[in-house]
């Protein structure tokens, strides 16, 4: 497990907490359901709205779901210190498909002081039992570490099948419990008063103190637990805002999977916090559909163009995704039938991030290109760089690219980028930004001296 570093020069209060930004959207929306969350499936080229979320079910839905947790025997301390408290194993393996419904059981955990680790669903109908078996293995591992597995009744049968196909007779060992998160939930004046007597959040009294842990991508290696604390989780929320220069009257399309930093950080928990730091607005110029729509990985894999197509639908201002989306969606919907192309809008999104892996400027020109003609400003276009260490965000930039020599870069001690010259080798580089937030260090390649001259290339 690794930690990660945070800028110690700012305070936390000037932030806001994604469960207290949840409070404040239902506080300034005064019974008005205008902020939610909407799960799309897509089967035969159809979307169909499966499940929507308000402000008011998700705050009602994990509220209950905490006091359940904190019920529970495995969770809750019979110990009279807090020093006992705090050695007791609170993270649980934290296990759903696709889709919204486990997002209030996720703030639940957070709300109750356990720490989800959040891992890749398992499906062993779809998956070849090599990798089923090296992802049940690792799971395996990982509950050996854990007070049990959180996961939903999907997700329980998936484990139960995978055991037998894969002739395991010990399973994981450890307990479970089946947490499906939707419910629809009306708060009443006695729960409100109920809720006032809880005792401060965790992320009040403890700032340092673990809100989840997930995984790196294992892009450069095997993948690895990444501690977040709550403090970090609220720093690069408001990172993200910052960068994003969000409002409450912007909306989130997004396909990126629920268990990594890019689609659970910047899909979920950002959109609870665009409010922070308002007392008042006007519901009148708020989405009118929804504040974020979601789709499954698999669905943006089966149909590219099914992300373009909701962004118009519900007018979406912000998406982000890796450079291989922006490639793939522009050449399927350039080769596909165009379907319902006289009716596509996209001129509401005002942010496109291409992120988390090599920004191609071939990649960000066919995009802009295949979609100018209906509403996509270049000017909504942006680079950036993340990584799972630091939650994800670290910089952004407006798209630009810099023609590195590759001889200046591949030979020598110190690896330099200078510009190519006609002629010469080169390799395209995108302008990712600066570290203004002094979120990561940039090392040499051979030590762990830090790089600062200009120009100079480290890891």
């Amino acid at each position: 497990i690794t930690t990660i570093m945070t800028d110690d020069d700012d305070d936390i209060n000037d932030y806001q907490h994604p469960i207290d930004g949840l409070d404040h959207w239902v506080n300034l929306l005064k019974g008005n359901d205008a902020f939610s969350y909407t799960y799309v499936s897509c089967s035969a080229g159809k979307e169909t709205e499966e499940r929507k979320f308000t402000a008011r079910d998700m705050r009602s839905r994990h509220r209950k779901l905490a006091k359940m947790f904190t019920s529970e025997k495995t969770f809750s301390s019979t110990t009279r210190t807090m020093e006992e408290r705090e050695k007791e194993n609170k993270r649980v393996i934290f296990l759903y498909e696709p889709g919204v419904d486990w997002f209030p059981v996720f703030l639940a955990l957070m709300r109750a002081s356990v720490v989800p680790c959040v891992v890749y669903p398992i499906d062993p109908m779809t998956t070849a039992r090599d990798v089923l078996r090296e992802r049940y293995e690792f799971l395996k591992r990982l509950a050996k570490e854990c007070a049990g597995v959180v996961c939903s009744s999907k997700m329980a049968t998936a484990l139960k099948l995978t055991r037998l196909k894969l002739l395991d007779t010990h399973g994981l060992n450890c307990q479970m419990w089946v947490v499906d998160g939707f419910e629809k939930t009306f708060e009443t004046a006695s729960e409100f008063r109920e809720d006032g007597e809880e005792k401060e959040p965790i992320w009040k009294r403890d700032p340092e103190a673990t809100a989840f842990i997930q995984y790196t991508s294992g892009s450069t290696g095997k993948p690895k637990g990444v501690i977040l604390s709550h403090r970090a989780l609220t720093e690069n929320c408001a990172a993200i805002r910052k960068g994003f220069k969000t409002n409450p009257y912007d909306s989130l399309c997004s396909w990126l999977p629920q268990y990594h930093d890019m689609g659970l950080i910047g899909g979920f928990f950002v959109p609870l916090t665009i409010a922070c730091g308002y007392d008042d607005i006007d519901v009148s110029l708020l989405p009118k559909k929804t504040t974020c729509v979601f789709i499954s990985p698999i669905a943006f894999a089966k149909d590219p163009s099914v992300w373009i197509r909701l962004m118009s639908k519900y007018e979406s201002t912000m998406t982000q995704a890796p450079d291989f989306a922006f490639t793939l969606a522009a050449r399927k919907f350039s080769a596909s039938d165009l379907r319902n192309a006289e009716t596509l809008r996209l001129h509401s999104l005002r942010h496109v991030l291409n992120a988390s892996e090599p920004v191609r400027s071939q990649t960000v020109n066919v995009f802009f290109d295949t979609f100018q003609q209906y509403g996509l400003k270049r000017s909504s276009l942006r680079v950036g760089y993340g990584l799972a260490e630091i939650c994800v965000y670290a910089t952004e930039h407006h798209v630009e690219f810099f023609r590195a020599n590759r001889d200046a870069l591949e030979s020598g001690d110190i690896r330099v980028a200078k510009e190519a010259k006609n002629g010469e080798r080169f390799i395209e580089v995108a302008c990712v930004g600066v570290n203004t937030r002094n979120c990561f260090k940039i090392l040499e390649f051979d030590s762990n001296c830090e790089v600062k001259a200009p120009g100079h290339v480290g890891r």
